[in-house]
């Protein structure tokens, strides 16, 4: 697409999203106003999500979107609300991006900061609509576990596997697999891709693991710490 043709499309596929929105955000209005468990008709939010679908170009890389088509099957209160606050928002920020690459990206990245942007806005978009709320809870354990998860996630998207854990690290990231942390033009690249490889199984192994089993160790300071090194990995991952 030419520069106009994508700021066009960006206009018109986000108000397909806006809408899709709005009608989730009606459904479980609707729902909680009857006391209603969950939404027999749902065939005029799914064609929605089906106008927003069909303006996907075949190379954009949405976050999972089974996620949608899950909430959309169960079509209860808190699918709706899922849907308008997490899936939503995740999709919004992969069109945002779409189209910007390598230096490009990196470029657009930094010409937003800015020295009074607060902590949350450093943090990788995906990150931040994933793990916030539990944050903001007091539910570290699970904001943490969360942003590993959605690394792994991200994985499975960028590669097409199924599998998990180790062997999904090792099978899909480092030099000669994937998708690697660097370009792999040189020793020193290399070097970062292997070395960001291990820190992602550190993650894997020390946070997600452990947390998953019940560990409630990481206190708020920590957890946050470990939402900057997801964001880190995964802007990593998106713009090589």
């Amino acid at each position: 697409m030419t520069p106009e043709q994508l700021k066009r499309w960006k206009k018109d596929i986000l108000a397909r999203l806006d809408i899709l929105k709005s009608k989730a955000r009606q459904a479980r209005h609707y729902l909680e106003a009857n006391s209603l468990p969950e939404l027999k008709d749902t065939s005029d939010i799914s064609d929605a999500w089906l106008r927003v679908r069909e303006r996907f170009p075949d190379d954009l890389k949405p976050p999972p979107v089974n996620d949608l088509g899950r909430h959309l099957a169960f079509a209860m209160p808190h699918d709706f609300s899922d849907i308008e606050s997490l899936d939503i928002p995740a999709i919004e920020s992969s069109i945002e991006r779409y189209g910007r690459h390598g230096n490009e990206f990196i470029e657009d990245e930094l010409a937003a900061l800015d020295t009074d942007l607060e902590a949350w806005e450093l943090l990788h978009p995906l990150i931040r609509d994933a793990c916030k709320a539990q944050y903001e809870s007091g539910l570290y354990r699970d904001a943490a576990r969360a942003a590993v998860e959605l690394l792994m996630d991200e994985l499975r998207r960028l590669t097409g596997r199924h599998n998990d854990g180790d062997a999904l690290i090792r099978g899909a990231v480092g030099v000669g697999r994937q998708i690697g942390f660097s370009a792999n033009n040189d020793d020193n690249e290399k070097s970062i891709s292997d070395g960001l490889k291990l820190v992602l199984q550190g993650l894997y192994k020390g946070v997600r693991n452990p947390a998953s089993h019940g560990y409630d160790g990481f206190p708020r300071l920590e957890t946050f710490r470990i939402l900057t090194l997801c964001s880190f990995l995964l802007n990593r991952m998106q713009q090589v």
